[in-house]
């Protein structure tokens, strides 16, 4: 199902081969959507092999049976993945890495959403359009059908200055992490804010935005 879809306004002048002219985001919402679900899995398997992880994470875990799951298409391309889950101060996918999560968000009763499992094919990573895609998609859905105001995202050194340019901030780290060099960073920001930051950036970029009617969300993601 398609949550967000961008156009580019070319003003009239013919795009270079590799400056995408359509990118739309698909949430992959269960089994039933069987073309989103194979590509997805199809294309973290593909882009798993350049992780900067020694050993790198399965292609599917538990935590994907309740995530929402999104999906970036060039044309018909797949060339971005984003997964949110949601966490709660006592459970969720950062806490062997971020033991002190409880204290950093315990003002969240309602729990926050986790972004990870972010991947750009090599070919967009240029830029950030697709990750601005992306993460606008995910924060506007979050922001206007679950109760969660906030998220958090274990990130590398090497990327903080994107998840700033989208409002993010540092909260700890960087942290020791198995098979990660350089360890890993905890990002926070609000999803509104970060949906509102992400559509400033594309619409500079000279992307228009469409965002469509969002699903409904699970069960895990309506419950206060």
């Amino acid at each position: 199902m398609e949550l967000t879809r961008l156009q580019r306004d070319t003003g009239g002048r013919t795009t270079r081969d590799r400056e995408p002219g359509t990118l739309s985001v698909h949430v992959v919402a269960d089994a039933s959507d069987r073309r989103d679900l194979r590509e997805l899995r199809e294309f973290r398997e593909l882009y798993a092999a350049g992780s900067p992880t020694a050993a790198p994470p399965p292609v599917w875990d538990g935590y994907d049976e309740e995530a929402l799951l999104l999906l970036c298409r060039d044309g018909d391309r797949p060339v971005g993945a984003l997964r949110l889950t949601r966490h709660w101060a006592e459970h969720g996918e950062l806490l062997p890495y971020f033991p002190e999560l409880p204290d950093v968000l315990r003002a969240e009763p309602v729990g926050f959403a986790s972004i990870g499992r972010v991947l750009l094919a090599p070919t967009h990573r240029a830029s950030a359009d697709v990750a601005a895609a992306l993460f606008h998609a995910g924060g506007t859905w979050c922001a206007g059908t679950t109760p969660l105001r906030r998220y958090a995202s274990a990130v590398l050194p090497s990327v903080v200055r994107f998840h700033r340019l989208f409002g993010a901030r540092v909260s700890r780290g960087p942290v020791p992490a198995p098979g990660l060099r350089d360890g890993l960073v905890l990002m926070t920001g609000t999803l509104r804010a970060t949906a509102e930051r992400t559509a400033g950036w594309l619409t500079a970029r000279r992307w228009a935005l469409v965002d469509t009617a969002p699903p409904v969300p699970p069960a895990v993601w309506r419950r206060t």
